[in-house]
C-alpha cells in the first residue's frame, strides 16, 4: 500500500459513511458496545469502511473498521493506550483499553460518554520524504514515535496512523497528549490499535 497523507476534513454530520473519525458508529446493535476493563465505555476514534483502505483487506465494502480507546478529560490514562513492546502494554491494548472491531454496517449509534465531532478523512498523495514523519497518514511505514522491539505487531500490517494535534479543536489530546499518534495494525479479520507519544 502506497504511503499517503490523510487529511481531517471540516466537520460532517455524525453519520457520515465517509471515513471519518468520531461521530456514531455503524456498530450493529447486536454487538455490544466495546468497554474497558475498569467497566468505562471506550470512545470512537474512527469509523473507516475497508474499501478506503485500498484492498488491505478481503471483506467486502459494507464492512466497516471501528477503532476505540480509553479516553478521559479527568483521569491519566496514556499508559494504558501506550505500546512500546511490553507484554503488559500489549495485553492492554489487545481488547482490554482499546479494541478494533471488523463488521457489517449498522444504523448510526453512539453509547460513550464522550463524542468526538465527526471529520472526513481523505487521502493526499504529497507526503514528506522524511522517513521519521510522525503525522496522519496512510499506507508505507510506520512513523514511531519510540522506536524498538515490537514483537506482537511483527506479523501484522500497518495501516495507518492518527497525529493527536490534528484531532478537532478540545480533543487533541485523544491520545493524552496533543504530540501523541495512535497506530492501527491489522492481522487477518482482527487488529491493533495503540499510542506512543514522546
Amino acid at each position: 500500500m502506497k504511503q499517503q497523507s490523510i487529511i481531517i476534513k471540516a466537520e460532517q454530520d455524525n453519520i457520515s459513511s465517509n471515513a471519518r473519525i468520531g461521530g456514531h458508529s455503524f456498530l450493529p446493535e447486536a454487538i455490544e458496545w466495546p468497554q474497558n476493563e475498569n467497566g468505562e465505555k471506550l470512545v470512537l476514534i474512527a469509523s473507516i469502511p475497508l474499501s478506503f483502505i485500498n484492498g488491505q483487506s478481503p471483506a467486502g465494502s459494507h464492512t466497516y473498521l471501528s477503532v476505540f480507546s480509553t479516553y478521559s478529560r479527568e483521569d491519566y490514562f496514556l499508559d494504558a493506550i501506550s505500546y512500546h513492546g511490553d507484554e503488559a502494554e500489549f495485553r492492554n491494548i489487545n481488547g482490554r483499553f482499546t479494541k478494533v472491531l471488523f463488521h457489517e454496517k449498522g444504523k448510526p449509534r453512539t453509547e460513550a460518554d464522550i463524542l468526538i465531532p465527526g471529520h472526513c478523512l481523505e487521502l493526499e498523495d504529497s507526503v514528506p520524504k522524511n522517513p521519521e514523519h510522525t503525522g496522519s497518514r496512510m499506507g508505507g511505514d510506520p512513523g514511531f514515535l519510540q522506536r524498538g522491539e515490537l514483537p506482537h505487531i511483527k506479523d501484522c500490517n500497518f495501516v495507518l496512523q492518527l497525529y493527536g494535534g490534528d484531532f478537532p479543536e478540545g480533543f487533541e489530546d485523544i491520545f493524552y497528549l496533543s504530540d501523541a499518534v495512535g497506530y492501527l495494525f491489522l492481522k487477518d479479520d482482527s487488529g491493533l490499535f495503540f499510542a506512543q507519544a514522546t
